[in-house]
């Protein structure tokens, strides 16, 4: 939904989704990702002015429950929406910033279908989310999507971190989704293969299959077709 950052409206995304076929969609927040030269400060704060969504860099220790504005603000357009199209809201959350009561209240006010976790963007690893947060998020039973990230360009293991995910969502027995088609990262694709409570997503399949430094795996050539038949030909369905 936030096609080119923050500068994408409803009615654009919904001008694509009419053109493209698509009469379900779930709309959530998109953050930047982390400055790796300093990983001080994250593109993780929002506001809403003058019309639009902004966002702007907050030092790490210092924000509390970062997507707490923007989520309310993107669910208020999708209760808003009185079109013929399927929209639903998928809160955002940081599972080190955000509170166990934060979480909650996301639950109770949204009564989400999934939440969605951005690895990259919020500067974590599965490892160091806190032990409380991860009952909270198994107690209360909602699917996760998780951004997947690769980079052959750059060695950071926050880069990599598409295996540690899928294993993190087995061994806390959660359910979730690696979005981006797990960068067609092995490992990753054999765990969702053994695991019923891990599931693949592929989209957006043109941005991702077309860069070969963001995929885990080399191909023949790099194009949507190239990298749907990897897939088609590597994941139990």
């Amino acid at each position: 939904y936030c096609r080119g950052w923050a500068e994408a409206t409803l009615p654009e995304y919904l001008q694509l989704a009419d053109e493209e076929g698509v009469d379900i969609a779930f709309l959530f927040p998109v953050p930047y990702e982390l400055d790796f030269e300093t990983k001080k400060e994250l593109y993780l704060s929002w506001r809403y002015e003058n019309g639009k969504t902004e966002f702007f860099s907050s030092v790490l220790s210092s924000v509390t429950n970062p997507y707490r504005l923007i989520n309310s603000h993107i669910n208020g357009i999708v209760e808003a929406y009185k079109g013929d199209k399927e929209l639903y809201f998928i809160p955002m959350i940081h599972p080190c910033l955000d509170t166990v009561s934060q979480i909650r209240e996301y639950k109770e006010k949204y009564n989400p279908i999934a939440f969605k976790i951005h690895g990259t963007g919020s500067g974590i690893e599965p490892q160091k989310i806190p032990s409380d947060i991860v009952a909270e998020l198994r107690k209360c039973g909602i699917p996760l999507i998780l951004h997947t990230a690769y980079s052959r360009s750059q060695s950071d293991d926050i880069l990599r971190n598409n295996s540690p995910w899928a294993e993190w969502l087995v061994e806390n027995d959660l359910k979730g989704c690696l979005a981006h088609g797990a960068r067609l990262e092995k490992e990753a694709l054999d765990i969702i293969n053994r695991y019923e409570n891990v599931v693949l997503g592929i989209a957006p399949c043109d941005r991702v299959s077309r860069n070969e430094d963001r995929l885990a795996t080399k191909l023949d050539s790099y194009d949507p077709m190239t990298y749907l038949t990897y897939l088609k030909n590597h994941v139990d369905c």
